[in-house]
């Protein structure tokens, strides 16, 4: 449990709604528009967010913490593997 959900009593995560392993590779749906511009962003799965099956993912991109409900579960690559360990050193 963590001190945040022993002060709001929320406690620990519930097991049943993990869809994602901690460090799965994913590539986040961000949205239509009518440029050419990428319409997923390749990410790492951190933790559930909320009840609703949302989840807090790591951008690949910027390394930046996102959240969303859309994505699609890949393999890891060792281009991922690279990539993370780019941003760790960072």
């Amino acid at each position: 449990m963590s001190p945040a959900g022993i002060v709001d009593g929320k406690g620990a995560i519930n097991c049943d709604l993990l869809k994602l392993q901690l460090g799965a590779y994913v590539q986040l749906y961000r949205g239509t528009d009518s440029t050419s511009a990428s319409r997923s962003v390749g990410a790492i799965a951190l933790t559930p967010s909320n009840e609703q099956g949302e989840y807090w993912f790591m951008s690949l991109k910027i390394g930046h913490k996102r959240h969303s409900y859309k994505w699609v579960e890949l393999p890891n690559s060792d281009k991922v593997i690279r990539r993370v360990e780019q941003l760790a050193v960072q």
